[in-house]
């Protein structure tokens, strides 16, 4: 047996399956799931330390390109704004509000950056 043959079958065997047919199945499937994963990234920090800056660097874009977050040397962001990522649809990027400032005490801000009130 050749040494791709005994890798294909500790493979399979590895994937719980009986078959090759059945390990290729799933783990297409399993590829197929992490295709369509959202993945969330939330940017926070102290009130003017460039986080609208980095959100959006990540983006390909300059500070004063259309569509770019806000910047500004005062407390420019004052709600979680999301944006999309330009060529990975999946990621979106949250831009929040400085901690710190008297608008975003320290002792209240997650309650008041993350709060979903109905």
């Amino acid at each position: 047996m050749s040494t791709q043959e005994r890798a294909l079958l500790e493979a399979v065997k590895e994937s719980g399956e009986s078959t090759l047919d059945r390990a290729t199945a799933k783990a297409k499937a399993t590829f197929d799931q992490l295709l369509n994963v959202v993945l969330h990234i939330a940017v926070t920090g102290r009130t003017g330390s460039g986080k609208s800056s980095f959100v959006n660097v990540i983006r390909g874009l300059r500070d004063d390109d259309e569509g770019a977050a806000p910047t500004g040397v005062t407390e420019t962001t004052m709600e979680r704004t999301m944006y999309e990522h330009p060529t990975m649809p999946n990621v979106k990027i949250w831009d929040l509000p400085g901690i710190g400032s008297p608008n975003f005490k320290a002792n209240k801000y997650l309650k008041k950056v993350f709060c979903i009130c109905g």
